[in-house]
């Protein structure tokens, strides 16, 4: 058992109406919150839960014997994901989940494409850009073959992802960018489509060995192979019923190797949801790095560790006895 627990997550309390405009659309909801609680009460008799950075920093001031977990991600930024972890470590408290340097290599959209072509791995071909006013940046986008997706750069949980972010022509392009930049006040990344079928990929484990990996498809309103359909904040936070997760095999034992490689990498990287879209002919793009992922029982993260015969009390304790040696 440990001596007490430090839960830090977002405000769930306060109904979102989610849109292109909200920039803190990854929050969990209140079903997420109580069910981390209840599984953190079987490790620890004393487990406190704050919704505030301010307050989680003065509760490691009191209680330095604290373990922390947090599934805090805040307004969407390019260090959002990084703030608590840099916390625990200047206080030296021991926390669930990857350092502030992994946390902000993979938040970093445009930046995490760079470090997985050094193991190896395809990323999906884009373009970042930093200021829409600028017409020759713009140009850029025209190097690109369509459909597009339009994102922000930082963020995850579809912050700022919805239908309408697939675009067909330049004009269109060129006009969401500049919306997205208005609402989002980040760089905006532009994407290649990739048609195909939508994987995650899980990783448990540490620098020195893997205790757990494997892999779930994504289908939406029963359709697997997407040619336009993107999982936006329609199916992943207003609708959500419309998803549900399927044991796959799609990634190789070769592109597993790299993505074990990827993860070691990091200093401190406790567990990663990466994703990807497997096209028409088996090819592997990778869309993005999570070391933050959703843990619930409901996203993909645990649907995938239940095929592992992991109750999600069995899992939340993996996680934290990982985190601990």
């Amino acid at each position: 058992m440990l001596n007490r627990i430090l839960f830090v997550t977002d405000n769930c309390d306060v109904q979102k109406e989610y849109s292109l405009k909200n920039r803190d659309s990854e929050g969990n909801k209140p079903a997420a919150k109580d069910e981390m609680i209840k599984a953190l009460e079987k490790l620890s008799k004393e487990v406190y839960c704050t919704y505030s950075l301010e307050e989680a920093n003065k509760y490691i001031l009191q209680y330095p014997d604290t373990f922390v977990v947090t599934t805090y991600y805040g307004i969407a930024s390019a260090d959002s994901k990084s703030l608590l972890p840099a916390i625990c470590k200047t206080n030296h408290i021991p926390y669930l989940g990857a350092d502030p340097y992994t946390q902000m290599i993979c938040n970093d959209k445009y930046l995490s494409k760079k470090y997985m072509n050094q193991f190896g791995l395809n990323y999906i071909p884009g373009k970042i850009i930093y200021f829409p006013d600028n017409d020759l940046e713009l140009s850029e986008i025209q190097e690109l073959d369509y459909p597009l997706i339009i994102k922000p750069n930082f963020g995850g949980g579809s912050n700022g992802i919805m239908n309408c972010s697939v675009t067909s022509n330049y004009d269109e392009s060129c006009s969401l960018v500049k919306q997205l930049y208005k609402y989002q006040n980040t760089p905006i990344l532009v994407e290649k489509y990739i048609s195909g079928y939508e994987v995650s990929f899980i990783i448990i484990g540490n620098k020195e060995k893997i205790l757990f990996s494997g892999e779930s498809m994504l289908v939406l309103d029963g359709k697997s192979y997407f040619t336009t359909e993107i999982f936006g904040l329609e199916s992943k936070k207003i609708s959500p019923k419309r998803k549900k997760y399927q044991p796959s095999q799609f990634i190789n034992k070769e592109t597993q190797k790299k993505m074990f490689q990827l993860f070691q990498s990091f200093e401190k990287c406790e567990f990663m949801r990466i994703d990807c879209r497997i096209d028409n002919l088996g090819q592997v793009y990778v869309l993005e790095l999570s070391p933050d992922c959703y843990i619930g029982s409901h996203g993909a993260f645990y649907e995938t560790v239940k095929q592992g015969n992991y109750s999600f009390d069995d899992m939340i304790k993996l996680l934290v006895k990982n985190s601990l040696t």
